[in-house]
């Protein structure tokens, strides 16, 4: 007696068996092999995401760095995290030790903001002969001059990379 067992996105695969063991065994090894496939592709993705430790009433908040739109220091020991999806967040983090554990796509763009390059819209020069980021059409941010170096080194790493939001 011949079966095939098949899953989505593989061969199948032809299963030949005699008795109620050997059709344990191969089903056995047939989901070890997919649930292998699917953890070396849950880890491979792993790899991409960045972690960011901060510290939010009195414990740790774990964010994945991609979700982080922008930060801004608002008080002597309070910085704001913006998200992707407009939710602000409270930390009492240092912005330092932010950027620190960061990639270069949370850069410091001022001495009181950090910004991931994934979220930026535009950049325009102002009055000041300063530059400002826009993120999303309504949140604007300075970037000085001195870390202008910064935004260039990121943005050109962005270019490099499979990700290609900058405008």
């Amino acid at each position: 007696m011949k079966k095939m067992i098949s899953y989505a996105n593989e061969k199948p695969l032809r299963l030949h068996f005699s008795g109620y063991n050997t059709l344990l065994s191969s089903i056995k090894l047939a989901s070890s092999r997919l649930l292998e496939s699917k953890l070396a592709a849950i880890a491979e993705n792993e790899d991409r995401l960045n972690y960011i430790t901060l510290k939010h009433d009195n414990k740790k908040l774990i964010l994945v760095e991609n979700l982080i739109k922008c930060l801004e220091k608002t008080g002597k020991n309070v910085i704001q995290v913006t998200l992707s999806d407009n939710e602000k967040i409270d930390s009492t983090s240092n912005l330092k030790d932010i950027a620190s554990q960061s990639t270069p796509c949370l850069f410091q763009c001022h001495k009181s903001f950090l910004v991931n390059i994934k979220y930026i819209q535009a950049i325009s020069p102002n009055e000041w002969n300063h530059y400002d980021i826009t993120l999303d059409g309504e949140l604007t941010i300075p970037l000085s001059k001195g870390f202008f170096p910064h935004f260039t080194v990121a943005k050109n790493l962005l270019k490099s990379s499979a990700i290609q939001t900058f405008r």
